[in-house]
This record gives C-alpha cells, sequence and structure tokens, in this order.
C-alpha cells in the first residue's frame, strides 16, 4: 500500500516536472490550448503562465530551421515533426535563471532546491561494479517505473490537418520513453504524415545529443518516479564482456538471464513480466504507436559478439565530430564510428559491417530480438544502460578534443532536425543540440572512471583518420610509353609514404565532398 501510495503521489507531481520530453503535459493537450497553439502552464503555487517575472514567461516560437534545405524529401512538409514542436504548438514557456521544464516549475539539469541555486554532482557508474545493494535498487526503480503513471500524454494520430481535434494517450513513465524513441526512428510512411524517410535521432549529425537526452531524461524520470534524486543511472561497458550472458548484466540479479534459445528472459527476473509497446506491426499506416497495444514479451537474443576496447579507442582518436554530408556515409567522422556505420580498423565507411552501437543492437537482439530495431529497442532495459556508455564514450570524446560546438555540430547541412540549433525532435520544451553538447558537468553527472581530458586506462592514441583508406585496384592496361599501372601504383605507395599526413587529409577531405547531399 505505501508504494502504491508513492508512485500516486509521484505521479502527480510528473505532470508538473518531468524531463524536457514530448509529447506533451496534460494541461497542454485541451482543445483551447491547441485552438491557441500555446503551451504555458500555470505551475504549482503560482498564479501566471510559466510561474512570470523572475521564473519564467511565455514566447512565441523562434524557427531555428535551416532555410538552405537542399536534399531533404518532400515529406519532410507533411512531418508532424518538422520545425519540432511548431506543428502543435508556436508558443510556450521560456524559463528564466536555472529554472527549467514546460511550466518553468522546477531546475535545469544539475541544479536543486527551492530556488534552483543548488547544484550537485551524480555519479554514473559502471552496473559491472554496482554492489548486490545498488544493483537491488536499480532493478527495483527502473521496475517501478514501467507501472507508475503520469501526467504526460502521448500523441494517439497525427495532426498534419490542423482542423482535427487532437487525441492523446495515457502512458506509464517507462513506455513513455519507447514511444519517444519510437516517434523519432520509425514511423509509417504510406499516405500519413510521417514518413520513415525522415529519422530525427539517428543518421546524421545529431545521433550523439539525442541519446544524451534520451538518457537524462530517462534518469531523471527514474528519480521523480522512486522519489530519489541522489539515483543515477548505471552504464553497460560491453567492451568488459565479449557477451552479454548470465555471468555479467544478462543475469537474474540484473536484467534478466534468459531461458533457452527463444530469448525470452527467465521467470524469477521482474522483466520477464514485462509488455512491449510500439512493435513496428502495431503501428498503422495513418497513426503513431499506440501504447495501449501490447506486442509480447522481452526477447534478448545475446550470442553475438560485441565491440571492443580497440573498436572504442579508435574511434577516440578522431579530431573531426562529423564530416559533411552528415550521414551513413561520412568518414573519418566520430559521430559516425560511435553510430557504427565506420570500420573501426580503417576509419572509412562500411555499408555491410555493424560497429560499435550498430554491433551492440545486433549483438544484444540477434534475429527477431527486441534490441535488434532501434524504433523497438527501448523495449529493453538494456538499451538505456547501452545508451549512457555511448554518452560516455561522447564525454570522453569533448573532454579529449575540446571541440566548440560551432565545429562539431553543422548550423546546416546535416539531416533534418540533425542541424546545431534545431529543436531535437520530440523533447517539449524545446532543447536544441547546441543546448545538450556541453560537458556532462554542466548538466550535473559525471562518469566514475574517467578524468578530466576524457582517459581511462590505456592511452588513447593519436587524431583523426589514423589509417590509409584502401586503395582502388590498378588497371592492367599499360600506361602509354611503356608505364604499367604496377608501375604507377608501386611510386603512389613510395609518395603517399612521404607524404602520409597531407594524403589522409586530402582523402577525407575529398572522399566527402564527393558523396551526393542526403
Amino acid at each position: 500500500m505505501a508504494t502504491t501510495k508513492r508512485l500516486v503521489f509521484v505521479a502527480v507531481w510528473l505532470s508538473l516536472v518531468l524531463v524536457a520530453d514530448a509529447q506533451f503535459p496534460r494541461a497542454c493537450t485541451d482543445a483551447v490550448s491547441f485552438a491557441k497553439r500555446e503551451c504555458c502552464p500555470i505551475p504549482a503555487g503560482f498564479t501566471e503562465p510559466c510561474g512570470g517575472a523572475g521564473r519564467g514567461r511565455c514566447v512565441n516560437f523562434t524557427d531555428q530551421t535551416p532555410t538552405d534545405q537542399k536534399g531533404w524529401p518532400d515529406t519532410y512538409d507533411t512531418d508532424d515533426r518538422r520545425r519540432w514542436p511548431s506543428v502543435f504548438f508556436t508558443r510556450f514557456c521560456r524559463c528564466e535563471g536555472n529554472f527549467g521544464w514546460a511550466d518553468c516549475g522546477f531546475c535545469k539539469f544539475g541544479f536543486y532546491g527551492s530556488n534552483c541555486t543548488e547544484t550537485k554532482l551524480l555519479t554514473r557508474k559502471n552496473v559491472l561494479n554496482l554492489t548486490a545493494e545498488e544493483k537491488n535498487k536499480f532493478v527495483a526503480y527502473v521496475n517501478n517505473t514501467k507501472y507508475a503513471q503520469i501526467q504526460y500524454v502521448v500523441a494517439s494520430q497525427s495532426y498534419v490537418n490542423s482542423s482535427v481535434i487532437p487525441q492523446f494517450r495515457n502512458v506509464s513513465a517507462y513506455d513513455y520513453f519507447v514511444y519517444l524513441q519510437h516517434f523519432v526512428d520509425h514511423l509509417p510512411a504510406a499516405g500519413s504524415s510521417h514518413t520513415s524517410e525522415v529519422d530525427f535521432a539517428h543518421h546524421s549529425s545529431g545521433f550523439a545529443t539525442f541519446n544524451r537526452a534520451i538518457v537524462l531524461g530517462f534518469e531523471r524520470a527514474v528519480q521523480f518516479v522512486n522519489g530519489d534524486f541522489d539515483f543515477a543511472l548505471p552504464y553497460y561497458d560491453w567492451t568488459k564482456t565479449p557477451r552479454c550472458n548470465s555471468s555479467n548484466v544478462c543475469s537474474n540479479d540484473l536484467l534478466g538471464a534468459t531461458k533457452d534459445a527463444s530469448g525470452l528472459l527467465d521467470d524469477v527476473s521482474v522483466f520477464s513480466r514485462w509488455e512491449t509497446v510500439c512493435y513496428r506491426n502495431a503501428t498503422t499506416e495513418d497513426k503513431p504507436c499506440d501504447v495501449t497495444v501490447k506486442s509480447g514479451p522481452i526477447v534478448r537474443k545475446a550470442d553475438g559478439d560485441l565491440p571492443t576496447e580497440e573498436d572504442v579507442n579508435f574511434a577516440l582518436r578522431f579530431t573531426t565530430f562529423d564530416q559533411s554530408c552528415y550521414d551513413t556515409a561520412s568518414d573519418c567522422s566520430f559521430r559516425n564510428l560511435l553510430e557504427g556505420f565506420v570500420n573501426t580498423t580503417t576509419g572509412i565507411y562500411d555499408p555491410n559491417g555493424n560497429y560499435l552501437n550498430a554491433r551492440v543492437h545486433q549483438s544484444l537482439g540477434g534475429t527477431g530480438g527486441t534490441m535488434t530495431q532501434q524504433s523497438y529497442a527501448a523495449n529493453d532495459p538494456i538499451f538505456f544502460l547501452h545508451s549512457c556508455f555511448l554518452d560516455l564514450i561522447f564525454e570522453k570524446w569533448m573532454r579529449k578534443h575540446n571541440v566548440a560546438v560551432e565545429d562539431a555540430l553543422p548550423e546546416s547541412g546535416a539531416a533534418p532536425g540533425h542541424n546545431r540549433y534545431e529543436n531535437i525532435v520530440p523533447f517539449f520544451p524545446p532543447f536544441p543540440h547546441a543546448d545538450a553538447y556541453k560537458r556532462s558537468t554542466e548538466l550535473g553527472y559525471d562518469y566514475a572512471d574517467i578524468d578530466s581530458i576524457g582517459t581511462s586506462g590505456r592511452n588513447i592514441g593519436p587524431t583523426d583518420c589514423p589509417v590509409t583508406p584502401p586503395t582502388t585496384k590498378p588497371t592492367t592496361v599499360p600506361e602509354p610509353g611503356g608505364i604499367t599501372g604496377g608501375v604507377i601504383a608501386g611510386f603512389c605507395v613510395a609518395a603517399a609514404l612521404g607524404i602520409a599526413a597531407l594524403g589522409l587529409v586530402a582523402f577525407c577531405a575529398l572522399s566527402n565532398k564527393s558523396k551526393p547531399a542526403p
């Protein structure tokens, strides 16, 4: 009974202070608010929208979408997620000082107290190093989020037609984040306002900052549901375990062991009783994910080899955060290495391989597993521990290379929703990528095993495009004057040894410059 009362109490507070996520607070989803396209709630204990002077004010939406949208699909113009969140609201709270969230009723990340003047750094630990008590707390806390109702609601239909009366559904704290991941990654294409042609979380420059935002959001939700603001989400360093099994993270004292080759979790694990939502086949052509439709238990076929420390260290060598055209084919790009589309021995795009993030999803999901599909993967709680480790790698890179946001995230030229000042879809109130591109200590958390310059363990090596890219096979047609292709190739190899650095830089620049726009 005490637990039930606590969850109900927390759910009420979640209506006011849940993290900056979409969809929207219930207070903004009535017909009047949508007619005005305004989401400026009055926080508890106040009489003015957004709290008034000294706390927040209601302002008009400022569109930061790049004007040069060359290469963007035509379907972007009829997508609910475009110019986020202007399809839904064009006025919302702009908080002052250290206040934040939809109604300015709580503090920004990293700040605490009634006036948001207190600071505190949470420390995220390797889940493999948790004590037995910490493991029990983690499992119980995450399990509670699956059953705690919140007062944020999720859209049950598309709104490309502004005459449609908005409709929303209730959702648990955990399934809320499953919905968010699905909303940005995979949405129906045929004849609807959503399209799978546009991915607002992956395949472009905003991948790492989107990942940071969703981890921050989930961590804060776990804190609220359990009334523990000292809780920090642990991370799963998969470089320490060749495979996930019952001797490490995929065990019954953590995320659940599997029964057999089916991938179903052992009955002993609380996660074996979870029902998944937002499975691809449960989404119709003209509507987003229906969180009321359950799609079976978690399936984890963790039988693949995970990336190694060498793979991670290779990615951390690259000074360049991303390369034009800012897509999955970008060579010599830390972001694309982290996402898993670049070979971790060459630095070059590999259309047939899976590396880092992509390999982890495949290794933990296998054929038909929950983690295999990006749009569905958040149903398995191991997703958030993996995402937390991706954020640690991102944090290491920022501390090692000290690249300014202006030199890392493009102001334009990336895919829709991925440019520097565009708002991260679908977080609400608006949260641009530039705001997530900052040291973790500025956002209220740190990691247990990295120092101020981004190192832990052994040296992570030299910087940028460190391996000579593959060369094309020389022609067998004799060159004029009796000089053969083999002679020329030998000369080129010798020349390359003399000017390796210049040649590599040129290769990276030219290889990306020649790619078509996304």
